[in-house]
Order: structure tokens, then sequence, then C-alpha cells
């Protein structure tokens, strides 16, 4: 018998086979291999190779009658495999690993890779492994089965930052840690770092890391919170905001915020400035609220009406220091008032002005009566100390009747008349009625009871007659202008320095401020200070400006007006008629006119002009006026001489006077250029009018009394001063000494 035997990985077939003793001859056996295995050979029972084809019959036996065992060996096939590596589930063609291993072996132990890294950098990225794809894979016949995928996903996040931590981020969440009113307390680098931290935790479902499973945020995944809060907070409160401990599927922010702390604040109470410890208040109130105080007015304090004048420390809020939280609230008393209480304004900004009437009585009845009258300054109530004054109106004061045996006539005593009069406190004015003169009978000579007779004179000064042989008419002598100071011959013109020449430029055109410039000069002392302002509703003249006090006064007393966009136009020269507006507002009553200048009808200043003309200030010439031509300042001067009631004669002036190039004896303006251009003392002639100099008086300093004005009037003499020399003029090229005034629009002369 002879038996066929297979190792592993085949079989053969027949298995066995019997032959006739010494005789009997073998058919043999084919060996086949299994799959994943391949033929090697035969082996006999001594292990000897007998044959390398896989069938087999052994030769003839002959006279044997011994069985024999023969074995079909085989041996395991190789196969190829491949190994794929995945980044964010893109196949990286760069890592694959190709190979080829023996049947049913693992692959990776095939490829030695019995250990893949958890975590591995590519494109200077760092990614962490995420799971292995047919890690348990060995080697088939079919290549195709051979292949083992291993997945990273980007790992850039973790539990502290921007860290790698070995999770890919996919699974992770955004996690928000913000801290308020203080600082973290341990942190990488620095103890007080307060910016908001981001950490990335990684979500798990049934304990294992997920896309779609929950991180759970605890105090122990959280910045460390110590006790380090901002000034006024405390330090042994704070809150978690949503609370923790908390699940989140996605991104989410926690804010630690430290509670603020309680401080002590005091409200004091002050009536004309005196605290009233009795009303001071003490409390207890969380850091960064308003301090609480009452600040109702009316008050009524000892009796007596008062009203909120101040609260020092309005809307304070709460500070860690208690020194600060301090709130005093002022009041201010306020018992009288125009209807003889409380009327809402602060007794210390009103006055009371009492008008008394002698021989006669005022309307009701009384021979007093009084108001009470608000102090201002700069359009806002002030204290007289401060500056605040009141300028009595004609409503203020009352009309009155004389008594039986008085005139309808009577004066203010000590010469205080109210009218425009300014006042900065209680003050009272005194009329005095005047009695009615009685004038004794005239007895006629030798009359009645004996005696000498006579006629009987009352005593009494003799009455002035003009001289006799003098006539003045109205038409010989202007009106003096009201408001102007017609008493003092000052200088108001100064001249230039040009080339070495002193001229006074008489036939150049004059500004619109030139002019203002002048009539605020030359007003009297009265008339400025109740008419004094630094501010007006031009746009183009602003404080600083060196006319600015000049226009601003002699626009609120009415003698100025700008243009209908609101300017005043300072620098453009002013017209004949503009000037001749402005003159006939000093006009002191109505002068009737009419039909005076051919040229003027229709105008917007026919009626000033003929004004002008019927107080004697201005002229035209042969019939005309020109009332848009441009004025000269040598038709200035003499206007404003006439005004002013300045008559000069060149024959009674001085040798030693300022003279100018431009002005010579032969020019129709010459007197009056040299008497305005010189300040001088003076007496009249005989005809009463005409200026005989008597001595030559310095020249005014005009910035230095502008000055001086605004003092007086508790103005900012910053704002006043002139910017533009000594005189607030712009000099032309090449001139010294900037002069003085200017002009609108005059009119011309002969």
């Amino acid at each position: 018998t002879i038996t066929y035997t297979a190792t592993a990985g085949g079989s053969v077939d027949p298995e066995s086979e019997t032959l006739a003793p010494a005789t009997g001859t073998a058919e043999g056996s084919t060996a086949t291999a299994d799959a994943g295995y391949h033929f090697v050979n035969w082996t006999n029972a001594a292990g000897t190779v007998v044959s390398t084809d896989a069938t087999y019959a052994p030769a003839k036996v002959n006279g044997l009658n011994v069985a024999a065992t023969y074995t079909a060996n085989f041996t395991k096939s190789s196969f190829p495999y491949t190994i794929e590596y995945y980044f964010d589930n893109e196949l990286e063609s760069t890592w694959t690993k190709d190979g080829e291993a023996e049947y049913e072996m693992n692959i990776l132990e095939a490829a030695d890779l019995t250990e893949i890294p958890d975590s591995v950098s590519e494109g200077g990225k760092t990614y962490a492994l995420d799971k292995v794809v047919g890690a348990d894979n060995t080697i088939t016949v079919n290549p195709d089965e051979n292949v083992v995928k291993i997945y990273y996903d980007l790992d850039e996040k973790g539990p502290e930052g921007d860290k790698p931590d070995g999770t890919p981020d996919k699974y992770q969440v955004e996690v928000t840690f913000v801290v308020r009113n203080g600082y973290w307390s341990e942190l990488q680098d620095d103890a007080k770092f307060s910016t908001p931290q981001k950490f990335w935790l990684t979500k798990y479902k049934d304990g294992e890391p997920a896309v779609d499973g929950t991180a759970t945020v605890t105090t122990d995944n959280a910045p460390a919170v110590g006790r380090l809060p901002y000034d006024g907070y405390s330090v042994d409160s704070g809150i978690w905001t949503p609370g923790l401990p908390m699940d989140i599927t996605e991104a989410q922010t926690f804010t630690y915020a430290y509670l603020p702390g309680s401080y002590a604040y005091t409200v004091n109470y002050y009536y004309d400035n005196v605290l009233a410890p009795s009303q001071t208040v003490n409390g207890t109130g969380t850091f960064g609220a308003g301090i609480p105080y009452d600040a109702s007015t009316p008050k009524t304090y000892a009796g007596q009406n008062y009203m909120l004048e101040r609260i020092d420390g309005m809307g304070k809020k709460i500070t860690a220091n208690s020194a600060e939280n301090i709130v005093n609230i002022y009041y201010t008393l306020d018992a009288i008032g125009p209807d003889g209480g409380p009327d809402g304004i602060a007794d210390k900004y009103q006055a009371r002005v009492t008008f008394v009437v002698e021989n006669g009585t005022w309307t009701g009845g009384t021979t007093s009566q009084s108001a009470v009258v608000t102090l201002m300054k700069d359009g806002v109530p002030a204290a007289a100390a401060d500056g605040g004054v009141y300028q009595i109106t004609d409503g203020d004061v009352p009309d009155g009747t004389p008594n039986a045996g008085y005139l309808n006539t009577g004066a203010w005593r000590d010469g205080r008349n109210p009218a425009n009069a300014i006042i900065n406190g209680d003050t009272t004015f005194t009329f005095t009625y005047a009695l009615i003169p009685v004038i004794p009978p005239v007895t006629p000579p030798g009359g009645g009871g004996g005696g000498g007779g006579g006629t009987t004179i009352p005593d009494g000064p003799t009455p002035l007659v003009p001289d006799p042989g003098t006539t003045i008419t109205d038409q010989d002598v202007p009106l003096a202008a009201p408001g102007l100071n017609n008493t003092d011959h000052f200088d108001y013109i100064k001249g230039y320095v040009i080339d070495g020449q002193i001229l006074v430029r008489p036939e150049a055109n004059i500004t619109r401020a030139e002019v203002a410039t002048i009539f605020f000069r030359l007003m009297t002392k009265e008339f400025r200070e109740a008419n004094w302002a630094t501010e007006n509703d031009f746009t183009d003249v602003k404080k600083g400006d060196w006319y600015n006090n000049a226009i601003s006064t002699c626009t609120k007393a009415g003698i100025l007006k700008g243009y209908e966009d609101g300017t005043f136009k300072p620098n453009q020269t002013i017209s004949r008629e503009e000037f001749a507006a402005i003159a006939a507002r000093f006009a002191s009553e109505e002068v009737p006119a009419g039909g005076m200048f051919k040229d003027i009808a229709g105008r917007w200043s026919e009626k000033d002009i003929e004004r002008a003309a019927a107080m004697g200030w201005i002229k035209g010439s042969n019939g005309l006026f020109r009332p848009v031509d441009k004025i000269t300042r040598a038709e200035v001067i003499v206007i404003v001489n006439r005004m002013l009631d300045r008559v000069p004669d060149a024959d009674h002036m001085l040798p030693d006077m300022k003279t100018f190039a431009d002005n010579t004896p032969d020019m129709w303006w010459y007197a009056d250029v040299q008497e305005a251009t010189n300040s001088h003392e003076y007496d009249r002639a005989e005809d009463g009018v005409t200026g005989i100099w008597t001595s030559l008086l310095p020249e005014q300093d005009w910035a230095a009394l502008e000055e001086e004005w605004a003092t007086a009037a508790d103005a900012n003499v910053a704002d006043v001063a002139p910017k533009l020399g000594a005189e607030g003029e712009k000099p032309e090229e090449g001139a010294k000494e900037p002069e003085t005034a200017g002009g609108s629009d005059g009119n011309g002369e002969e």
C-alpha cells in the first residue's frame, strides 16, 4: 500500500493506492494547493525530496512487500498590500506604503507598523490619529482587500488654548472665559491677565470622542479665579454666567464677574453757604451707583424759604474711597420777589428799586413805590459782587401827580435821574415837584395905607439875554447829537507816516468798522456804559476782533444795523447813504424835512438822509446827495464835527499843533481835519459857537482807554484788546501808527 499525504495548504488525490507485490506498478497521486498556498515538492518517509512535480508516481517496487508513504508539501504564497494615510479625510499619496507579504500575515506587521504614532506633522500642521480602518486585516489572495487606512485629523487646539492635545479638533468645542471687574489669578505668564481666554474641550458620547458628543465645563477646567478684583469690587463675591458645571455641544462663553462692594457716602446741605449739620445724610451704597440725595426746591429751613442754587457732585457715583463720596447741596435765600414773596430767583441776585415822590403822589395814591428787579451779567442772573447790574427802564418809573400848589414839573434829587440808570443794589430815587411861585402884587404909587409906595419885584436872577447884534439861526448852528461827547475836544483821527511824510489821507475811503469805532469812542461815558456790549448777532464779528466792542456797543445802542444775510461786513467801505443813516440815529427828535435832494427819492435811506440834513449835519451839491458814492475821510470828519458842535476856525488854532503834508490851508476841509486830529482845550468866540483853541492836550491812548472801559464793565480785557496796532486800524503797506477811525457812508461836502 502506498499512502499519499499533504501538508497544510493543499490536498492529494488519490490519498493511497495498493499494488501487487513485486509486480505492481504505482499510478501515483496529484497534489493540489489551497487558495493562498502553492505546491513545493514530494518527500518520502525519510524526508527526502523525491519529486517537484505536482503529480508523482513512485517507480515499480519488485519483490518487495513493504508499505510506503509519500507527502506533498505546500507553503503560503505572498500577495501585495497597501497602507493608505488620510489627513482630514483626504488621501495623502506621499504617505502611501506598498508591499508584499505571505498569505494570512497581518498587514501592519508585514509593513512594520505595529505602532502607529498618535500625532504627526504634515504641511506645517499637527494632526492627531483619529482611527485605523483594517488594523486587523491579514493578507488575502485578493490584493484589493489587502488595504489598511490610517486617518489623521487636524489637532491645533486644546484645553491649554492654541496647543495640540492629541485629540482631533473636530471632536472639540470652543469655550471662552471672560473675567469682569478684576483679573484671573493663575495664567501662564501674567498673574493679572484679564483678556478673554479660549479653550477647546473634547466632546464625548458613550465614553468616546464624538462630533455629536457633549463636553462638560467645570470650575476645574476653567481658569482659576483669584482674589484680584478691581478697586470697588468685592474679593469675596463673584458669579459665573452661565453657571458651572454646564454641558455644552457648541461654542459657549462663560463670564466670571466680581460683584461691586458697599461704601459709605455723605450728603451735606448748606444754606447761604452755612452747613446745616442736622440735615447731613450718611449712608452706604453700592460701588458705581449714584449717591442718593434730595434736592427739592423750594425748601423751608429755619422758617425761611430757600431755593436750590447748585449741587456740587451732581450725578457722582459711589467710589471705593469714602472720602470722595460727598455731595454738597447749596440753597440760597428766596424771600422776596416782584409780588412780595418767593419768585424762584435768589435774593442775592435781586435788588429793590424804590421811587419816592415829594409834593405829589404816584398813580394809585402812594408816595413810595418799589419793585424787585433781577441783576444780570452776560444774560444770566448775577450778584452785585460778581458784576450783576440792572438798567432802569421807562416802564419801571411810575407816573405821578403833583399836589395842589405845585407845578407839574420838578427834579430828581441830587440829579439822580432813573432814566436808563444802571444799578447794582437796593436804590432809592426821589422826585420832588416844584412849588408854584407866588408873585407879590404890585402896589400902585401912593396907594393905600400911607407909606412911600413903589413897585415890589421879587428877588431872583436877572434873565440873561443874547448879546445884542449876535444872531444865531438853526441853519447856522447844527444841533449837537445826544449821546456823543460834545464837551471835550479830543483827537479822534490820527495820521500815518508814509515814506517819511506825515499824512492824514483825507480823500481816502473809510470802512464800516472804522466808522463804528469813531462813534464808539466819541460816546459820553454814561451812554457808552448804558449800552456796553461785547457780543452781537453778526456772523462776521467775533470776540477778539479789534472792532468787536465798538460794533457790539453801537449795535446795542441802535446806531448800527447789519445786512439781511446776518453779516455786518466790517471791512467793507461805507457809502454816503449808509453813513447818513447812522448819523440820523443820533438825532434827538424827529425833524421835519422833505424834497431836499433829487437823487434819494424812494431809496431805503431817504428819511434818514433828510433827517440828518435837517439837523444841519450833512449837505449836498447842486441838489444832489450822491447816496451810493463812497464817503471820504474828510467828509466823515466834517459831519462828525457838526454832530459834536465843534466849529473850528483856522485863525483860532495854535502854531505848534500837529499838521499833515496832505492837509493844507487851501483845502475846504483843512480846519475840520485839524480839529479832529489835535486834542485841545478851548473857549467859545463872542458868537458863542466858534471854537478858540487855548492849549494843546496829549493825544488819546484809545487802546488803553478801551481796556479801562472793559474793566469798568467787568468784561474780559483779553477779549476786547485791539489786535491790529495801537488804534485798531489796519495800516496800509509801509505806514506806521495805524489810525483809529473810519467811516460808513457819510456826506460829501463842497
